[in-house]
């Protein structure tokens, strides 16, 4: 069909209908490429607490929570947090966690360094979820970044009864790799730290 379409826009002439088909090929290609991981949102993560996109608080006053088992019936378990950078070549932040998650619960991230908590993200609220969630974190725009500082940084992350406040289960890990430096810290308007994004296509 895809042949018979082209060949609709082919002249009579063969030099003529080889200049022509060039863009529509172009085009075709450009339709066929998969969107980059820096454009799109994590699947996962929607699914798992109906959002990609939370409240960022830079620099909070309070601590995270402390690690927490999780309760039977759920699971967190936060296996992988490592500096890398977006299909687009800004800095990220990747996250892998295996989770077994129930209604109700606020999902959190945590990012802590030597000197106390720098950056924590609120968003969503828990639904029915067993399996993998893998997302990204845009920490550099080049125009501002998290203000990660010195020192070994460790991500924490939880779920928080969204009526009663409570820690249902938490997790932490130290972060591997090098954080961007030498940018401001975001502005309430910028989209760093803020959205979710997808993994890349290979395995973290």
């Amino acid at each position: 069909m895809l042949l018979r379409i082209l060949r609709s826009f082919v002249p009579r002439s063969p030099a003529r209908g080889a200049l022509l088909l060039l863009p529509l090929a172009a085009l075709l290609f450009a339709a066929c490429e998969k969107p980059q991981s820096s454009d799109l949102t994590s699947p996962s993560a929607r699914i798992m607490i109906g959002t990609t996109e939370g409240t960022v608080t830079i620099n909070p006053t309070e601590a995270p929570p402390a690690p927490k088992p999780a309760p039977e019936g759920w699971r967190l378990n936060l296996e992988n947090a490592r500096f890398a950078k977006l299909e687009n070549d800004n800095p990220s932040l990747q996250v892998s966690s295996d989770i077994r998650a129930h209604h109700g619960s606020v999902y959190e991230i945590w990012i802590s360094g030597p000197e106390g908590p720098i950056y924590r993200w609120t968003g969503g609220s828990s639904r029915e979820y067993d399996g993998v969630v893998c997302f990204q974190l845009l920490v550099d725009d080049g125009q501002a970044a998290l203000p990660f500082g010195n020192g070994p940084l460790t991500m924490t992350t939880a779920f928080r009864d969204k009526t009663t406040g409570e820690v249902v289960a938490a997790d932490d890990l130290t972060i591997a790799g090098f954080p961007p430096s030498g940018r401001p810290a975001p502005d309430a308007d910028s989209k760093v730290g803020k959205i979710l994004l997808g993994c890349p296509r290979s395995v973290i």
